[in-house]
């Protein structure tokens, strides 16, 4: 379901609010139908008009489908804003995976993804890169980048540790830096 010309033909994508709606189908969408006229109907009964990707998946993106297909759509925005669908991973730049607004998405690697996460639920100092060590009974500010995890230093406070691994994040990770 890449196809740019038949996704532009049954959605609507408005890129300053991020969201879309299904156009009015034509019975040329449906080759393979036995009755394409009834089909046709049908399916514009059910959906023509209305928004779609309303859905929101166990992460927070918002998912629907197109003729039977789940798609995100995030990765539908992009293709029906350049033309093309994304080559990799799509960015949510806000870090919220409901907000499609093509100003708000870009292209990155898995790692820059990665590095634009937000602390993880489980976090338990409050702050992205900060943990406690046991052994010294202080804070430890970690960070990973290109795969190999970089130890930051042994502070007071998780505080000075998320200062400290925020300047880093700027520096190994630039426009995808996020500080949690």
């Amino acid at each position: 379901m890449h196809d740019f010309k038949l996704m532009e033909k049954i959605l609507s994508y408005d890129p300053e609010l991020g969201r879309f709606h299904y156009k009015t189908a034509t019975e040329d969408m449906f080759p393979n139908a036995k009755f394409p006229h009834a089909i046709c109907a049908s399916w514009n009964t059910q959906h023509a008009g209305n928004e779609a990707f309303t859905t929101k998946d166990a992460n927070g993106y918002l998912i629907g489908s197109v003729f039977g297909v789940r798609l995100l759509a995030h990765r539908v925005a992009w293709l029906l804003h350049t033309g093309s669908w994304p080559s990799a991973y799509i960015d949510h730049i806000n870090g919220d995976p409901g907000d499609n607004r093509i100003s708000n998405l870009r292209e990155a690697t898995h790692g820059q993804n990665l590095h634009n996460q937000g602390a993880y639920k489980n976090n338990t100092s409050g702050y992205k890169g900060v943990s406690w060590n046991k052994g010294v009974k202080k804070w430890q500010a970690l960070i990973r980048h290109n795969g190999k995890l970089h130890y930051l230093g042994i502070f007071e406070c998780p505080k000075e540790a998320h200062e400290e691994y925020c300047k880093a994040a700027e520096k190994m990770h630039g426009e995808f830096a996020n500080g949690g």
